[in-house]
């Protein structure tokens, strides 16, 4: 008989990568600086995907995203985000997050300046450290106690 040793993850693993893409590209790429020209007016739709990579759920993931300088929002009856403060800030609030599962989240923004300048974009997420017993568990993460300090950041950049 043969002996197989298995690694199993009780702790949550999560990634999270985002894109950025132009449905009404009319723009050029720059292959010298390796990026995207857009114009006033195109429409820049950005996806974040957030995966457990584990055998164990993940609790209480807050996601927060900022609508870039340069652009405004432009919402669809499809949107996802569950909070837009004055600051521009969007938030996703995912509540369990299966072993293995993927979460799509995106929004759409539209140029509004026709000055040059990078259009950068910076994400971050925060999962509460154990899983919250309840809606008013102190260790719960909402869109009103995201801590900056201690999320993790992913960023994209268009010009």
């Amino acid at each position: 008989m043969e002996w197989v040793k298995t690694l199993v993850n009780n702790e949550p693993e999560i990634t999270v990568s985002k894109k950025g893409s132009i449905p009404t590209f009319t723009g050029k790429f720059d292959e010298r600086d390796n990026i995207t020209v857009v114009e006033k007016n195109d429409l820049i739709t950005y996806t974040i995907t957030v995966k457990n990579n584990s055998s164990a759920a993940a609790h209480n993931i807050v996601v927060k995203d900022v609508v870039p300088v340069g652009t405004v929002l432009v919402p669809y009856a499809d949107d996802t985000y569950v909070k837009l403060n004055n600051d521009n800030e969007l938030f996703w609030e995912i509540e369990k997050l299966e072993a293995l599962g993927e979460v799509n989240l995106k929004f759409t923004v539209k140029v509004v300046t026709d000055t040059e300048q990078m259009i950068t974009n910076v994400a971050k997420y925060q999962m509460a450290e154990t899983i919250p017993t309840g809606p008013e568990d102190p260790v719960r993460v909402t869109p009103e106690n995201f801590d900056d300090d201690k999320a993790k950041s992913f960023i994209n950049g268009i010009l």
